[in-house]
């Protein structure tokens, strides 16, 4: 009878949760080159300039706050991690596991390389271009008839032209770094069982498992930062990205926004905002 009423506590204390069906199965191998490429199993949905230059962004970002690619296998246990990014604050980095929330913001420097074409010679940037031109050809988008000639022609004469390993190898030669050295702060917030079975249930009702990759909203303004929330379950991955808008009441930013309102971020990460413009003309005096 004590056996029957502890293993009803218990289960009672610990409610399972439902999580929906959605995302992606893990890849079975994963080459070294490959290892840091954050969407993993989207990689080829972009143009090869597109996973070109993600590759690179994606390994900076990685490297740089410590974090692991949750696209190519599963931690060592449920983990959702929703990353704020904008000009100014860079990224700030959530992490959420059952009992605990772990917040990583920039200190100090840049976590991006940049490329500076100046670097190279008039002749090194024509080849550069024509190179990024042919690389980010999308075959699902209309192509001039000029253009199509122009890089055909371009790509007959100068094969390497169309090779990802040599454009990769061009920016090699022209990458900058930051004189000032990363560097990051962390904090752990730890969290109880319901909390977590919240914020999880706000996800979960969001439709965010049936979302595509990129889901940005309406109004989009200009210099306008963006948010995304990974999933990373023992059997699948899912990640939903979107811009930063005003007036965005989708229940998967409102989910996201309570992630940001628990790590005590939402001075710098708030993304649900009033986009409405004070103006004089619409100040009214009492």
């Amino acid at each position: 009878m004590r056996l029957t009423i502890l293993l009803f506590f218990i289960s009672c204390n610990n409610p399972k949760i439902n999580y929906p069906s959605g995302g992606l199965p893990y890849p079975k191998t994963v080459a070294a080159e490959d290892s840091s490429f954050d969407i993993y199993q989207y990689r080829d949905s972009l143009s090869t300039y597109d996973s070109i230059m993600h590759a690179n962004y994606s390994k900076d970002f990685l490297t740089a706050y410590d974090e692991p690619n949750l696209s190519i296998g599963p931690q060592k246990e449920i983990t959702f991690r929703l990353v704020y990014e904008d000009w100014l604050t860079q990224a700030i980095v959530m992490t959420l596991t059952r009992n605990r929330l772990v917040i990583k913001q920039k200190v100090k420097g840049h976590m991006y390389r940049w490329f500076d074409k100046d670097k190279l010679n008039d002749a090194e940037k024509v080849r550069l271009s024509l190179s990024q031109r042919i690389l980010e050809r999308d075959k699902t988008k209309k192509e001039s008839s000029y253009w199509r000639a122009y890089l055909d022609s371009s790509l007959n004469a100068d094969s390497e032209l169309g090779d990802p390993a040599f454009y990769q190898s061009q920016l090699e030669k022209i990458v900058s770094v930051d004189s000032i050295p990363f560097a990051y702060s962390t904090k752990v917030i730890y969290i109880s069982d319901k909390t977590f079975i919240h914020l999880v249930n706000l996800i979960n009702e969001s439709g965010f498992w049936s979302m595509p990759r990129v889901s940005d909203c309406n109004d989009i303004p200009s210099d306008a930062g963006g948010f995304a929330l990974e999933a990373n379950m023992p059997d699948r991955y899912k990640i939903v990205s979107s811009v930063s808008c005003p007036d965005d009441l989708r229940k998967f930013t409102i989910a996201c926004n309570e992630i940001v309102r628990y790590a005590g971020m939402k001075e710098k990460a708030n993304l649900v905002w009033d986009g409405r413009t004070v103006t004089v003309d619409s100040i009214v005096n009492p």
